[in-house]
């Protein structure tokens, strides 16, 4: 970096100009110098002042340059400098700015010096109002922005002793709380609460330790969380104490005792205290650890300008305020966690009363993913069930924008979700980069995501996997324990809730299907029906119901046997089933009938689609042994309001036209009004 300042400096000498063949190599090097500054600068690693100053250096070389090629014309590159001055007084402490304003005066001093052209007076005084100038700004701004620098560093170092504090009080990231508290920020407001507590009690045992034992300061250090060192939770006392101290083991006095984890006394001559601004008033100095067992919770410090201020009675007095200390904070974490105890009861109890309000599962499932989002601020979230062997079926993503639920089941094997499931373990990791497999989350391409944690925990019943709920941020180790706790117990309570909703569905199912042919029964399409008819007579619309017959089933079963007809029934119903639209209503509607309402179908319409399921019933294949067994099925429609005008009457005319079928041959499909009408031509 020197040889760009000699560069800049002694640009005048060699008469650099636009011309000068010099240019080219001179601003090929200064260019090399400030990109490899440049990296140093911004690579991990860096070293303050040092790769610092070797960026401003080449950046001030080049600046001079810039102004000796513009010559007479180059006055208006000097207030760079004061921006270059400015700019590092926004980062960068005092006496680094007044260096940088020298830099930039010593290389114009030399320009000036240097130039062919004596220096004159008028060159002189340029020189020392550019130099005042530069100073000044440096002074000024630096003074300014400093003082902003140290508000800023002030409430920080106030931010992390409430963290600290309330870390202190936090033994272990477990346990859960209410749900108001249970997020991130009410758990955090909650600690930062007993923080604060347990500080003006700490802050009351420094007051009395001063009326107990005089002292210049009185200093309690609690154990930091990211360092093996203490730093400064309170102090008491006329000494200007080092706000951000914090003290490595070993490092002095206070350093002694947190690595010795003893009491010390120094009577006289007491150095390397490490807290104090100034150090040469203190003459005794006595410390005390506050230990939890065999661990180090804090030290308490105090010191004196006298001389034997302190004996060995003093000693055991500051062992006994010690164990006072560690008092303190022991009852303020039996508080806080006597206090997230009955939290933990109140969200069991409230989650467990939400998730069971519903027996149905789409409900359970969407106010499940609503209360995890208070739980873990998630980006990627599934929930899905097992369906089948080896298959699991999406109920829920959240996250997944523009990606749609995938259709059907999705393979199991060959991803995490599969060892999930089949292992009922959960799965966690903390950074997704550093896996040691590469097997994917889910099978389903969709799905892959750029996460980084990852939570996957299985819905256990009955010591089986029902699915599984996964939560993945784009966050490296954005999963706490704690987290994991309460979504594992919430996991728990939710299997058992799917479980209900499952026996709930399988139940109403039981009471509302056949269970040969999984049609609805009679009694659900006679109200299924009602609806229909209701609504007709608010919005008129035709309404057609079809009933069929299968022909000769008696004979079916007495000559193939009973479990033959129902394979014949339940073919019937399927074949059924997947003829008529959604909107119908399919249903078995006593031994080998059945009944199909059809939802704003004419007359026309109804022989049409009666006719369709005929001839598909027809030209179907039923085997027995080998050998097709014919199967064919009557039909008769009627509609309404033409026939006649509630669901009664309509379904006793489409019977009378299924009669009519009967006993004109089989095999064939009636409406009631050409029915009768060809009924009256016969009878006439």
């Amino acid at each position: 970096m020197s040889a760009a300042y000699v560069i800049g400096a002694t640009g005048p000498v060699w008469g650099l100009g636009w011309g000068s063949a010099a240019l080219a190599p001179f601003s090929a090097i200064l260019l090399v110098l400030l990109a490899a500054s440049a990296w140093r600068l911004l690579r991990t690693g860096r070293s303050y002042p040092k790769t610092d100053i070797e960026f401003i250096i080449p950046l001030i070389a080049a600046l001079n340059i810039f102004c000796v090629l513009l010559g007479p014309d180059g006055h208006w590159v000097k207030p760079m400098f004061y921006l270059l001055v400015a700019l590092s007084s926004l980062y960068y402490p005092l006496s680094f700015n007044l260096s940088v304003a020298a830099l930039i005066f010593l290389q114009d001093a030399v320009g000036v010096f240097l130039s062919p052209a004596r220096p004159d007076l008028e060159s002189l005084t340029g020189l020392g109002v550019f130099g005042a100038y530069l100073a000044g700004t440096a002074l000024v701004l630096g003074r300014v922005f400093q003082a902003e620098h140290k508000k800023r560093e002030r409430a920080m170092l106030a931010v992390k002793r409430l963290n600290d504090g309330a870390r202190s009080i936090r033994p272990e990231d477990n346990g859960p709380a209410s749900i108001e508290s249970i997020s991130p920020e009410g758990r955090a407001s909650r600690l930062m609460d007993s923080a604060a507590e347990l500080d003006q009690a700490l802050d009351g045992l420094l007051g009395t330790i001063a009326r107990a034992i005089p002292s210049g300061n009185v200093v309690l250090f609690m154990a930091g969380t990211e360092s093996e060192g203490v730093y400064i939770r309170l102090h008491a006392g006329e000494g200007r104490v080092v706000q951000d101290a914090v003290i490595q083991p070993g490092q002095g006095l206070v350093g002694w005792v947190v690595k010795e984890k003893k009491p010390l006394l120094v009577h006289d001559e007491a150095r390397g205290l490490g807290y104090l601004k100034k150090e040469e008033a203190v003459r005794s100095f006595l410390a005390a650890p506050i230990l939890n067992g065999g661990f180090l919770e804090g030290v308490i410090a105090l010191d004196s300008p006298d001389k034997d201020a302190y004996d060995e009675n003093d000693r055991e007095t500051l062992n006994r305020f010690a164990a006072l200390a560690l008092y303190l904070l022991q009852s303020a974490r039996e508080h806080h966690e006597v206090g997230l105890s009955a939290e933990s009861f109140a969200a069991l109890h409230s989650i467990s009363s939400e998730m069971s309000a519903s027996l149905d599962l789409a409900t359970i499932l969407e106010r499940l993913a609503e209360l995890i989002r208070d739980i873990a601020r998630y980006d990627y979230l599934t929930i899905s069930f097992v369906e089948g062997e080896g298959q699991a079926v999406f109920k829920v993503l959240k996250g997944y924008d523009g990606v749609k639920l995938p259709q059907g089941p999705v393979p199991l094997d060959g991803s995490y979700l599969g060892w999930m499931v089949n292992n009922a373990q959960k799965l966690s990791f903390t950074d997704m980069d550093r896996r040691a497999e590469g097997l994917p989350i889910f099978a389903a391409a969709e799905l892959q995501t750029d996460c980084r944690s990852f939570l996957g925990l299985p819905l256990l019943y009955q010591g089986r996997a029902l699915g599984a709920l996964t939560i993945a941020m784009k966050q490296k180790d954005a999963i706490s324990a704690y987290q994991q706790h309460m979504l594992s117990v919430i996991a728990d309570q939710v299997a058992v809730n799917v479980a209900n909703a499952r026996l709930h569905h399988t139940i109403k199912q039981m009471a509302t299907t056949d269970g040969l042919t999984g049609l609805i029964n009679h009694r659900h399409f006679q109200e299924k029906a009602d609806e229909r008819f209701l609504r007709a007579a608010r919005f008129p619309q035709p309404i057609s119901v079809l009933l069929f017959d299968i022909d000769h089933f008696k004979k079916v079963n007495d000559t193939y046997g009973h479990p033959v007809g129902d394979a014949v029934l339940k073919k019937v119903s399927g074949i059924l089933r997947d003829t008529v639209r959604a909107v119908d209503i399919a249903a078995r509607y006593g031994g080998e009938e059945f009944i199909a309402l059809l939802d704003n179908t004419d007359k026309d319409g109804a022989l049409k689609m009666a006719e369709r399921i005929r001839s598909a019933i027809e030209g179907a294949k039923f085997v027995f042994e080998g050998k097709r067994i014919p199967v064919t099925i009557s039909a008769g429609s009627a509609t309404s309001p033409d026939d006649a005008p509630d669901k009664k009457a309509i379904i006793e005319k489409a019977d009378q036209a299924l009669y009519y079928s009967k006993r004109n041959g089989r095999n064939k499909s009636s409406a009631y009004t050409k029915a009768m009408s060809a009924q009256d031509s016969n009878n006439s």
